[in-house]
């Protein structure tokens, strides 16, 4: 106990912060430009500076998710852009290990937290980017200046949902 006239001096938290989980976009095919959001869940509020990421691999390509959201709260966002080069097919494999960059990532006592993590499974994030492929073409017969129907096979997994074309008479 304390003595008369002393007070007990209360000394802040000295445990960094930790990764109590950390949940991904869903299982499924992600093409060009689609987002890859990672929510990374510490045991307690957290204030970032700078760009932290997220590394993972796809196919055989280092990636990494950037931060884009949640300082000052206990989830953090990153975020991955497909790019157009983009191919895994057995699913991406996350680092384990978040990356500053030269930020920081500390709890509200300045106390860095801990980075690393057991990544879930991401067997099923899987990245296809081919473009879609005219497969054929076909016209019918008409008069210049006239409508006429033309159609293309396209094959994609991806729908394709415009098109334009150029040079046609008017």
């Amino acid at each position: 106990g304390a003595s008369a006239g002393v007070v007990p001096l209360e000394i802040g938290a000295t445990t960094a912060a930790a990764i109590t989980s950390l949940s991904g976009p869903s299982d499924g095919n992600y093409q060009y430009g689609q987002n890859l959001d990672f929510a990374v869940t510490f045991a307690n509020a957290v204030t970032v500076t700078g760009s932290p990421s997220l590394g993972f691999t796809a196919g055989a390509t280092p990636r990494e998710a950037g931060y884009l959201s949640g300082s000052g709260t206990d989830v953090l966002i990153f975020r991955y852009a497909v790019q157009a080069a983009d191919v895994d097919t057995d699913g991406i494999v996350l680092d384990g290990v978040l990356r500053l960059n030269g930020g920081t990532i500390e709890d509200d006592n300045t106390i860095p937290a801990a980075l690393s993590f057991t990544p879930p499974s991401t067997a099923g994030i899987r990245l296809s980017t081919a473009a879609p492929a005219i497969t054929s073409a076909t016209t019918a017969v008409a008069t210049y200046g006239s409508a006429f129907d033309y159609t293309i096979a396209a094959s994609s997994s991806t729908p394709v949902t415009s098109y334009s074309a150029t040079g046609l008479p008017t």
